[in-house]
């Protein structure tokens, strides 16, 4: 199929327009879940702790793995999941039929142990999926003080119960999956929702006795980091994975959206992709997948990409080459580029293109992607402030700054800020700030500004923020993208 530039800039138009850009864009659809290799090692049923830094995909894949359809999807990597069923013990909506919500978890902590109301909340997760619903229920799901009891009361009935399950699953061949996601919002307090989650893994942990039981909980990076595990849920701990994403992975989550787009508009796409790489797609119910198996790399993957953006930021090389330069300016400090940023960074510069470029020799302009750099930055500090509002609060107080600086010029501002120190932040918000600012200096909040991936330490110790974030928080850098407007 032969397609001009401008049929393709008008499908891009059209199978970009409602991408999914973050998790409250709609749940999880076959054609646009594209599972990389390093995300399927973490979905395996055996891996019971995966972590993930904000807009990895913790969310997502707990959304996801509740669709039957693309559990089987994902069956061709993942052969257990053709005869796994899911149940989720905590997420990020309102649920309370399935678990507590925030306020209530508060409150049953002033009366129970952590571990007992996991205990509670696991079996009525298992009580409570149809494959086990001609089993005696261990009790009547009411309060959730009266589960806690219950379980509490009659551990030996519980685990009789836990046993009579597990054998009834294994002789229907089938795996119960049970889903553990956003657990910083168990409580109100840092200091709480550690404890709680400490006490999670040590009640998954016990569970893990059972052959056709499995746990799986995704957990924020920075969560992870900051927790003091003790020594015995070490098994859970030696085998977890991370959620991430290299360069090839978004641009193939992005050929995977494409190939899907409706009518027509998925048929130029698909056309231009089996003339580079026919092997690695295939049609299955009308849905069009691409092998996350296949040669996906940045040298299959340039040329692809390439065609829709041209191969420079410019008229030579000397500009950069469009494939590494735009996934580069949306990278944090750990190089990782969030697929939500991503996409979201592509549907902008297909929109800008259209509206400015309408003559340009590629579907998509090299300075429409600039552009869409400068939104993207925007954006990405909108994600990361609903966890680290405190981290957005201080950057903010950097701005017309420009650098690399020296550390002492950003703590200067951030000490005329806040004279008494950190604790100062935890006294504003001690919800969503981290409870040892109370007692640490400005270095420790630099350390955790790091370990984010807001800024990073230079050889001779300067500060500096990647593109992603000093756009948005209106820094300058010589030779770099401009700031966005004041």
């Amino acid at each position: 199929m032969i397609t001009n530039v401008r049929e393709i800039r008008s499908a891009l138009l059209a199978a970009t327009a409602n991408m999914p850009v973050d998790s409250k864009s709609g749940t999880p659809t076959p054609a646009t879940t594209f599972a990389p290799i390093s995300h399927i090692k973490a979905l395996h049923p055996q891996v019971t702790l995966v972590v993930g830094k904000r807009g990895m995909g913790k969310t997502f894949w707990t959304q996801a793995l509740q669709d039957e359809y693309i559990r089987s999807m994902l069956a061709r990597y993942i052969p257990e999941f053709a005869r796994t069923q899911v149940a989720v013990g905590y997420g990020n909506t309102d649920a309370p039929e399935r678990y507590p919500s925030t306020k209530t978890f508060s409150n049953l902590l002033q009366e129970y142990a952590p571990e007992d109301i996991w205990r509670a909340i696991i079996v009525h997760a298992i009580a409570s999926h149809p494959c086990l619903n001609l089993l005696a229920r261990p009790f009547v799901h009411g309060e959730w003080a009266d589960d806690i009891k219950a379980v509490q009361s009659s551990p030996d009935k519980i685990e009789e119960y836990l046993h009579e399950a597990n054998a009834t699953l294994a002789e229907k061949d089938i795996f119960l999956l049970i889903l553990f996601d956003a657990l910083d919002h168990t409580a109100y307090l840092w200091k709480n929702t550690d404890t709680i989650s400490i006490a999670l893994l040590k009640t998954v942990l016990k569970f893990s006795r059972y052959s056709s039981i499995k746990t799986k909980i995704f957990i924020r990076e920075d969560h992870f980091k900051r927790i003091s595990f003790p020594d015995e849920v070490t098994s859970i701990l030696v085998f977890r994975e991370y959620l991430a994403w290299n360069d090839y992975d978004l641009y193939s989550l992005l050929w995977q959206i494409l190939c899907n787009a409706p009518d027509k508009y998925g048929k130029i796409f698909r056309s231009i992709f089996i003339d580079e790489m026919q092997k690695a797609l295939e049609e299955k119910n009308g849905i069009w997948q691409i092998d996350s198996y296949a040669q996906l790399n940045d040298k299959t993957l340039t040329p692809l990409v390439h065609k829709l953006t041209g191969p420079f930021m410019g008229d030579n090389a000397q500009c950069g080459f469009s494939y590494v330069w735009f996934v580069g300016h949306l990278a944090d400090t750990h190089l990782q580029t969030t697929p939500g940023v991503f996409l979201f960074a592509i549907r902008r510069a297909c929109e800008d293109t259209a509206q400015n470029h309408m003559d340009a020799q590629y579907p998509i302009h090299f300075e429409s992607l600039c552009e869409a750099a400068l939104s993207a930055s925007e954006i990405r500090i909108l994600e990361m402030k609903e966890d680290n509002p405190w981290a957005v609060t201080l950057l903010s107080l950097l701005k017309e700054m420009s650098v690399p600086c020296s550390f002492r010029e950003v703590e200067a501002v951030w000490k005329k800020a806040y004279p008494q120190g950190p604790g100062m932040l935890v006294e504003e918000d001690p919800q969503l700030t981290p409870p040892e600012f109370a007692d640490g200096n400005w270095n420790d909040v630099r350390k955790a500004l790091e370990d984010l991936g807001f800024c990073f330490r230079l050889l001779d110790g300067g500060f500096h923020i990647p593109d992603i974030y000093r756009i948005g928080f209106c820094l300058g850098r010589k030779g770099g993208v401009k700031p966005l407007p004041n």
